[in-house]
Parts: C-alpha cells; sequence; structure tokens
C-alpha cells in the first residue's frame, strides 16, 4: 500500500511539475479584418496619383514624381502594417544563452502567427555581430494545411514592408510559412544593438572591385541558413524552451521548403535553387543573369554611382571595357550554375521594361533555366514587385499556386 501510495505521490508530483505548454492567442475575425484593410488601403494608394503611371515611363520628370509617390507608401506602409515586430529589448537574455537558434513569439498577422527567430551567425563587416534574425510566420494548425514552408529573399534593401509584407498576406492565406532575413544583433557597452540587415554590396573603397561578389556570398549564406532553419522546424525550441511544434501552429516537413526571391534575391537565389536540388519549388520575380552586364548598366543608384567612380580610377570610356573588367570579379553568376532540367522546379516573373535588373538579363535566365513557366508584366522593376506582392492580379495567382502545386507534390513525411 505504502509502495502504491509513494508511486502515485511521485506520478503527481511529476505531472504537476510539467511546464503547461506557451499558448497563443486566438486568431480573431478582427485579425483578419484589419490585415483585410491594410491590402486594400495599400492598393487604393498605390492605384491612385502618378505611381502606376511614373514606374512604367522613361520620362525623369514623371519617374521622380513618382519616386516621391512611393516614398509616401512606404511611410504609410510603416503606419499601418502592426507594429510588434519593431520590438526588441536591448538587455534580451536569450542572446546570452548557449542555445544556437530559438524562437521568440512577437504576434498576429493577417491568418497567421508570428515569430522571431534568433540564430548565431558571425559578418566581417559589423563588429562584435554575434546574432542574426528572421521573421517567421507560421498559420495555425488545420488538416487542410499541407506543411510546407517558403524562405523569402528581400530586395537589395533587405527586408522593407513595401513589398515583403504582401507577400506575407498571400502566402499566409494560402497556408503557408514564410521564413526571411530580419537584423542582425552585435553587442556594444553591455547592450544587444539591432541593426538593419542589408545585402547591398558594401561600398568601403572604389578599388574594392569584389565589393558585389562579396556581397552575394553574405546573402547566399544567409538564405541557406534560412532554408536549413525551416527543414529543421520540428526540432525549433522557443525562447520559454518549448517545442515550437507543440503550440497551435502548422509544421514544416523538410522536404516541403520551397523559395521565394525578389530582385536581388532572386539573383542570388537563382544561385541558391541552382545549387540545392532538394528545393523542389521556388518562385523568382525579376531576377536575372549575366551579372557583369546587370551592374555594368543597371539605373540602380548604388550600382551607378560606384560604376563611375569604378570607371573614373580606371581610366574606362565605355560601358563595354567596364563590363568586361568587371567580369573577372564576379564568380557567383547564376548562369554558372542554372541547368535547363532546373524548368520543373520554377517559375519566373518577368518584366518587360525594367531598367534596374535590365529585361536582357532576366530572358537570358530565363532561357539557362529551361524556359520554366513564367508570367511576363510590360511593366518596370519595381513594378512588377508591386503587382506581384499587393494586388490580387492573374500574376500572382498564377505564381503561388504553381508554389502550392509543386510542394504538394512533395511526399509526406513518415
Amino acid at each position: 500500500m505504502k509502495v502504491r501510495f509513494a508511486c502515485l505521490l511521485s506520478l503527481f508530483l511529476f505531472l504537476g511539475c510539467q511546464k503547461s505548454p506557451q499558448q497563443l492567442p486566438e486568431i480573431s475575425e478582427n485579425d483578419l479584418q484589419k490585415a483585410a484593410v491594410i491590402e486594400q488601403t495599400l492598393q487604393r494608394e498605390i492605384e491612385k496619383g502618378e505611381l502606376l503611371e511614373a514606374l512604367q515611363t522613361d520620362d525623369d520628370e514623371l519617374q521622380q514624381r513618382g519616386f516621391l509617390v512611393s516614398r509616401f507608401i512606404k511611410k504609410l506602409i510603416d503606419l499601418i502594417l502592426p507594429a510588434h515586430l519593431e520590438h526588441f529589448d536591448s538587455n534580451h537574455a536569450g542572446l546570452s544563452e548557449k542555445q544556437e537558434t530559438f524562437v521568440e513569439y512577437r504576434g498576429v498577422y493577417g491568418r497567421c502567427h508570428q515569430f522571431r527567430v534568433f540564430y548565431k551567425y558571425k559578418d566581417s563587416r559589423v563588429e562584435n555581430v554575434e546574432w542574426a534574425s528572421s521573421v517567421l510566420s507560421v498559420p495555425v494548425k488545420d488538416k487542410a494545411n499541407i506543411n510546407a514552408g517558403v524562405v523569402l529573399a528581400p530586395t537589395l534593401d533587405g527586408f522593407t514592408p513595401f513589398i515583403e509584407s504582401g507577400l506575407w498576406l498571400k502566402l499566409c492565406r494560402k497556408g503557408l510559412a514564410t521564413l526571411m532575413p530580419e537584423s542582425l544583433y552585435r553587442k556594444q557597452e553591455g547592450h544587444w544593438q539591432k541593426l538593419h540587415f542589408d545585402p547591398t554590396p558594401p561600398y568601403k573603397t572604389v578599388d574594392e572591385f569584389s565589393l558585389y561578389e562579396e556581397s552575394i556570398q553574405r546573402y547566399e549564406f544567409v538564405l541557406n541558413k534560412n532554408i536549413e532553419i525551416l527543414r529543421s522546424f520540428d526540432s525549433l525550441m522557443t525562447d520559454r524552451d518549448d517545442r515550437l511544434t507543440d503550440l497551435n501552429v502548422m509544421n514544416v516537413e523538410p522536404q516541403r521548403v520551397g523559395f521565394w526571391g525578389s530582385s536581388f534575391g532572386a539573383v542570388v537565389g537563382a544561385l541558391v535553387v541552382a545549387k540545392d536540388p532538394k528545393i523542389k519549388a521556388a518562385v523568382l520575380t525579376v531576377g536575372g543573369g549575366d551579372l557583369p552586364y546587370v551592374v555594368s548598366r543597371s539605373k540602380i543608384s548604388l550600382f551607378k554611382k560606384t560604376r563611375q567612380a569604378q570607371m573614373k580610377l580606371l581610366g574606362i570610356q565605355s560601358i563595354n571595357e567596364y563590363e568586361t573588367f568587371i567580369s573577372q570579379y564576379l564568380q557567383s553568376d547564376p548562369l554558372r550554375f542554372a541547368k535547363k532540367t532546373d524548368a520543373k522546379r520554377l517559375y519566373m516573373i518577368l518584366a518587360k521594361k525594367d531598367r534596374s535588373v535590365p529585361t536582357k538579363a532576366q530572358y537570358e535566365l530565363y532561357q539557362k533555366f529551361g524556359q520554366p513557366e513564367n508570367s511576363r508584366l510590360r511593366a518596370g522593376h519595381v513594378l512588377t514587385l508591386l503587382f506581384t506582392s499587393w494586388f490580387n492580379s492573374g500574376i500572382s495567382r498564377r505564381s503561388i499556386d504553381s508554389l502550392i502545386q509543386k510542394l504538394e507534390k512533395q511526399p509526406r513525411k513518415q
């Protein structure tokens, strides 16, 4: 009798000491309505005024006015989007722990719960950087889910709600988890400082001709790290030592991880997808190959200023001569790795009037990849990105449907 009582008491104490998993709030109808209002508001602002016309024209004055309107829309997005991802405690205890990767709950956006994933990171450019973070957006558990996730690769500006938040909403609505690089963290005077993740080629001195190659390699490393994190989803732990899959969120199976890259994210993403055959589904928006051609002709301000300074330093007079010179420093070109057999994994969105990633470079990559499924928009760079992320257009629907179809075909985890 005493032995039985002792066993029952031990069992009671054991169960009583078990920590219950973190409880996530229910996603309410109000949360869904807020997301719908955000989407509708931004579509209205983008549609009116001169922005759409300006983004399709070669007229410099009209383009300048369109640029000012686009800056206003960016500010509007910052004001109306949920602010929970901005909050960060500079005394963050979790960043001092031995755990290499952990997840912290942040809030709700649309149909998904959002987390910040912290992981160990080293960046030679920024002193004392030890950690990086990505934004993880995951639907709630549902029998209809396909248990798939997508790594989002942002543009040259890094994470900006101007483009990526629209993709979050669309992919979340379809039941897909997303993970996107967000910030770097460095220790300064005993506190953690949050830095904007910036995949921009680092402009140090004009005679550092390998700056583009350095930037591509850094960004490729970060994207591969994010793919690795999504593939190990079922082993992720929260900052409260809960297993993420014990919470009320969908699981992501390792063979059901896809990719979506925009602009520079599509350029570097083409490398990532070409080198990783386990990625069975990817969308590349306005990405291109033949990078010497791109950096020698792109109208992006960073490229123009760097190009002009380097040409002046070298005494180079023609763009063709500069293209030949810079080609010796660009080894990580998607055209070197793309294969025609990759076509079955890809969906490409091409801009017919692109001067940032020139249209010629986009079509060259499209041919090298074996002419995959695609949509073509008679527009420039930014307008194509906006249509893909914020408009419920045929382009965005077809690309998302293609992504889901490819991920659904992957075998279930046994």
